[in-house]
Parts: C-alpha cells; structure tokens; sequence
C-alpha cells in the first residue's frame, strides 16, 4: 500500500518519493537524493528520522 499523508500547512496529499535536494557547500553545489514524503506539486516534503538518516550520511561524507 503507498504510504500517504496530508501537508499539515498546504492540505495537499504527499506521497513517497525520493527527490534530489540541492546542498551548497563551500561554493560547491550537490545534489542529494533524500526521500521523504512530497507533494505532487512544489518541494516542500516532510521528511522521517530515517528519511534524515540519508542527509547525515551526506553531512558525514563532507
């Protein structure tokens, strides 16, 4: 079944995904795929711990 939630603020339903997020980093631009549960329209996700557990990995990395 896919998991499914309404944005507390927007009311539009996300979905779960994986989407590339843009990080900048000492000039440097990167893009990271972190899922998450997004809208179908725009980018403004809500993410899990374990949907962050990719963002640390990406931080440690640096």
């Amino acid at each position: 079944m896919e998991e499914m939630r309404i944005h507390p603020k927007t009311g539009e339903i996300l979905r779960r995904d994986i989407r590339p997020i843009e990080f900048s980093y000492k000039g440097e631009k990167i893009f990271v795929d972190i899922p998450g549960l997004y809208p179908n329209t725009g980018d403004e996700g809500i993410f899990t711990h374990e949907d962050m557990i990719s963002v640390e990995n990406f931080e440690s990395a640096l």
